[in-house]
């Protein structure tokens, strides 16, 4: 009576999707078959038991949720707050300049007339040199000091000029003198 069979009219290269097919797979079946409104979802290529349909607009929704613009902006932000969190809680480099406080004057005795004086005059400027050689072109003035008393704990008073490249010195001199307080302060 009728000879059609199915494979006469049955479509042989069924495009599917199953849930191991990667965004860039999807994203191509997707360019490639335009026309097609619904895929059908298999449980994997070799067995094809279908699962179901999903139509084509709820793939592109998908798509956009996981990998378009707004998402990519999202872990983009993300990478970025976690990459300024680790540059903040990475160890300073030796090499690395941090500015240290003022503590080897007490602030009592900054006044106008020290300040000035670490402002060479007009015609005593002078060629930049290596701040690792040791020089005494530039000195600066600590001013007329009183004589203290010795002391066995302390250390002997500074001389009035000092160069720039003896601040270790005077800084050593101070945690020694601070030390000293301390350990008198706090007997064991």
């Amino acid at each position: 009576m009728y000879d059609i069979c199915v494979e006469d009219f049955m479509v042989r290269d069924v495009k599917y999707i199953w849930d191991r097919m990667t965004y860039q797979q999807l994203k191509d079946l997707l360019k490639e078959n335009k026309t097609i409104k619904s895929f059908p979802l298999v449980d994997r290529p070799s067995s094809m038991v279908l699962l179901g349909s999903i139509h084509r607009w709820e793939l592109v929704k998908a798509i956009e949720r996981q990998v378009g613009r707004d998402r990519r902006l999202q872990v983009a932000a993300l990478w970025h707050q976690q990459a300024k969190r680790r540059r903040e809680e990475r160890r300073p480099s030796r090499f690395q300049v941090q500015p240290a406080p003022d503590m080897l004057r007490p602030a009592s005795s900054l006044t106008d007339h020290h300040q000035a004086s670490l402002i060479p005059a007009p015609g005593e400027l002078f060629r930049p040199k290596s701040i690792l050689k040791k020089t005494n072109s530039f000195t600066l003035s600590r001013g007329p000091r009183s004589p203290a008393p010795p002391s066995p704990h302390t250390a002997p008073p500074h001389p009035v000029y000092t160069t720039v490249t003896g601040a270790e010195t005077r800084y050593a001199l101070w945690m020694l003198r601070t030390w000293n307080v301390l350990t008198n302060q706090f007997p064991k």
